[in-house]
């Protein structure tokens, strides 16, 4: 168009630039924050910085990555606390009825078996679908099914999310969520294996509590520590963390996050998948043996987290379950 600049160029919504004389002209991941123009601000109302992908103060970003105000993410916190509060009340209802009608008795253990081993599956399906925004945020969902995934975004266990962090603590940073994350990880599962050391009678609860744990959060974990790698180079000169743009990765502290990603990916994702390989390698054995009769062998109880929803044949299989979700939440994103 004859008389067109730069400054007076139109971007398109879905698009974004750093300033008005910038020729580089950027799709942004998360679309709909993105409101384009020809003015410097490019980002829907609550939204701010590179890509539009921070938040202004007094609003927090939701599961679905786009900012909502502090007021009505106080609400969701609240209706989070309300839905846990009353899972919580129908397993433990659920739990308590099966065992009156058949304590101890095989029908009560099958009962309780199908119950674990169904709700492993619906868990491990539901937490790789609520995935979907952080690893593909450019994706269009229908209306009905986000609303379904910002529910499911709770079976992602990721602290950080349940609580509205921006509206509460707006100076907690990616390096913070991460550090924190993992730290708390270790520290729950030391304490349990240290309990279990010290008090016999409790060994196995405690051990295979510390299992589960590391199955439940795992996919998050591992999410949150390769965000700590990825940079992105934009045209100003500016580096920054495409996990949060607060962070430039010219600072120089980035050493060390680098060097703590490092060790926490050999920790999470590497370790726990060669812990579990190493843990059911060493029992082999016994858990060849019939379904039955590994279910009466004490050695084998602590693992029953790991074992009990395969047959004797597929004693290793948790571990490549293990691997194809990581495959399919942390490594994508």
């Amino acid at each position: 168009t004859s008389g067109m600049t730069l400054e007076t160029l139109k971007i398109e919504p879905g698009y974004w630039r750093t300033n008005s004389r910038s020729p580089d002209v950027r799709v942004c991941p998360v679309s709909v924050a993105c409101t384009g123009g020809n003015s410097t601000d490019y980002c829907r109302e609550g939204h701010t910085g590179p890509y539009c992908k921070l938040c202004v103060d007094g609003w927090t970003e939701d599961p679905l990555m786009l900012c909502k105000s502090c007021e009505n993410s106080t609400i969701d916190v609240i209706m989070t606390v309300v839905v846990l509060v009353l899972i919580a009340a129908v397993l433990g209802s659920l739990i308590y009825i099966s065992k009156k009608k058949a304590r101890d008795s095989e029908e009560h253990r099958k009962t309780v078996k199908r119950f674990k081993n169904g709700g492993k599956i619906i868990f491990a399906g539901a937490q790789i679908t609520a995935s979907l925004p952080s690893v593909i945020p450019a994706i269009t969902l229908p209306n009905n099914f986000k609303e379904a995934l910002k529910a499911a975004s709770i079976l992602n266990i990721d602290m950080f999310n349940m609580v509205s962090v921006g509206c509460w603590a707006g100076s907690v940073n990616y390096y913070s969520k991460a550090l924190i994350t993992t730290l708390t990880i270790i520290a729950i599962c030391g304490v349990l294996i240290l309990t279990g050391q010290l008090v016999k009678k409790h060994r196995s609860k405690c051990f295979t509590s510390a299992i589960a744990i590391t199955y439940l959060v795992l996919p998050t974990v591992t999410t949150k520590i390769f965000g700590l790698f990825p940079c992105d180079e934009l045209d100003d000169g500016s580096e920054m963390l495409r996990k949060d743009y607060t962070i430039s990765c010219q600072d120089s502290g980035r050493d060390f996050w680098e060097a703590y990603g490092w060790l926490m990916v050999g920790v999470f994702p590497i370790g726990v998948i060669s812990m579990y390989g190493f843990l059911l390698w060493s029992k082999r054995a016994r858990l060849k043996k019939p379904v039955e009769q590994r279910l009466k062998e004490e050695e084998i109880t602590p693992l029953l987290f790991l074992w009990e929803p395969y047959k004797p044949e597929f004693w290793y299989w948790e571990v490549i379950e293990t691997g194809r979700r990581l495959m399919m939440t942390g490594v994508l994103s």
